[in-house]
């Protein structure tokens, strides 16, 4: 990772993107990932990848560790500074940036794309990079990918950070490291908490709860002047689509299913995908290619698992039935509300207005479930996300969801 970040792009355009080099370690504190280290040391030893194998207690963590696997020389930066530099440098270039610019439909036969306000994007070559594709019913990828969320604080604490950044073997997952806030504050990052996305039980809230109490009960942890949640996307045998979407549509590629590792896969595509654009030669494409076919049977059990659960979660979604009307929804409360006999969804913002919007999906047609956590409408069928006003959030659904008469969002 560090290779990719500096030496290809940090450093040659000088952008300052609080580039650290650390150590990045996996830590077992249970027999089942002690078994889950060795298997992945000797994986390091068979493919020549440099790390340390590691028995017994780590100094660093104040909780027992039973091992641990250290791979050096790797890279913590900040993404967004990063990004904002290579933006710049697409501009200079005379590349031609258009934020906030939704693309809701893709028109192969003529080569553009068209936009949420109308507009048509024509091109040569299109690369498909917007997390969950918004064409994915090109080559049917809303059923090949499954989608999670995880959470994640920034904290205050009154012991000695870590050096390194550590993520644990086992689950529930507790991803550490050290990171520096805008006004030069030393926070500690603490991640975890996955979940397959509208699929949360306990509630979503409980998640944010639930890593800052780890951060007391270890870290003597202060306060949390931050927190944020992530969706992250898995493919059927958990490798990366990076390539051509489909065999007919040479023009047409993609890069998504990173698996919570986009800031590294995502780096990694860029060279992949200039490779294919210009014709040139990559040992990775048939690995990473997304129109393989070469599926084992795990992946198609995978396959059959995650669309046997989409039909249940349609049919669960779409019975459930509200129990409270809207004059029950307290501040900042929101769920499912009875209006005049129908079942819409309703939240009251902390300045008292009622935002109601219909419960239905606007990709396929499946329901929604309230997200307390985040204040959000998730879909647990395929991802979607919105916002309690209605707008788009997570694809892959680009059209926003219907507002009802007596929200406030109406008047």
């Amino acid at each position: 990772m560090k290779r990719i970040v500096t030496d290809s792009t940090s450093s040659e355009l000088g952008i300052g993107c609080d580039l650290e080099e650390k150590e990045a370690i996996v830590f077992a504190s249970s027999e089942k990932g002690l078994k889950k280290i060795k298997k992945e040391a000797r994986a390091y030893e068979k493919l020549g990848i440099i790390g340390k194998l590691t028995l017994g207690q780590l100094d660093d963590l104040p909780f027992e560790t039973d091992a641990a696997l250290t791979m050096p020389f790797q890279a913590q930066f900040h993404p967004v500074k990063y990004l904002t530099g290579l933006l710049k440098e697409i501009e200079r270039l005379g590349g031609k940036l258009f934020d906030q610019t939704r693309a809701v439909k893709l028109f192969k036969k003529n080569d553009y794309v068209e936009m949420a306000t109308g507009a048509k994007l024509h091109y040569d070559n299109i690369v498909i990079a917007t997390h969950y594709p918004f064409n994915d019913f090109d080559g049917l990828y809303f059923a090949k990918l499954s989608i999670e969320r995880s959470y994640a604080i920034a904290a205050k604490i009154n012991t000695k950070m870590p050096e390194g950044m550590y993520i644990s073997a086992e689950s529930p997952k507790r991803s550490l490291r050290s990171i520096r806030s805008e006004n030069g504050e030393d926070l500690f990052l603490i991640g975890g908490e996955s979940h397959k996305t509208g699929k949360s039980n306990p509630p979503t809230q409980m998640h944010y709860e639930n890593l800052e109490r780890f951060g007391k009960e270890w870290f003597e942890l202060e306060r949390v002047p931050y927190h944020w949640s992530a969706q992250d996307m898995t493919t059927l045998d958990k490798m990366p689509y990076i390539g051509q979407m489909t065999q007919s549509t040479k023009d047409v590629l993609m890069a998504t299913g990173f698996n919570k590792w986009g800031m590294v896969i995502g780096a990694f595509s860029r060279l992949m995908l200039t490779d294919i654009i210009l014709g040139n030669d990559n040992v990775y494409k048939d690995l990473f290619d997304p129109t393989r076919n070469k599926l084992k049977t795990i992946d198609i059990e995978r396959f059959s698992k995650k669309n046997t659960a989409v039909g249940k979660d349609f049919v669960t979604t779409k019975l459930k039935r509200p129990d409270k009307t809207v004059d029950d929804l307290k501040s900042d409360e929101g769920g499912l509300v009875s209006v005049d006999g129908k079942k819409v969804g309703g939240y009251r913002d902390k300045q008292g207005d009622v935002h109601l919007v219909k419960t239905t999906c606007t990709h396929l047609g499946c329901g929604l479930k309230w997200n307390d956590g985040d204040r959000s409408w998730d879909c647990s069928s395929h991802g979607s996300r919105f916002s309690y006003s209605g707008e788009v959030l997570n694809g892959p659904a680009v059209k926003p969801l219907k507002k009802l008469d007596g929200s406030n969002d109406e008047k």
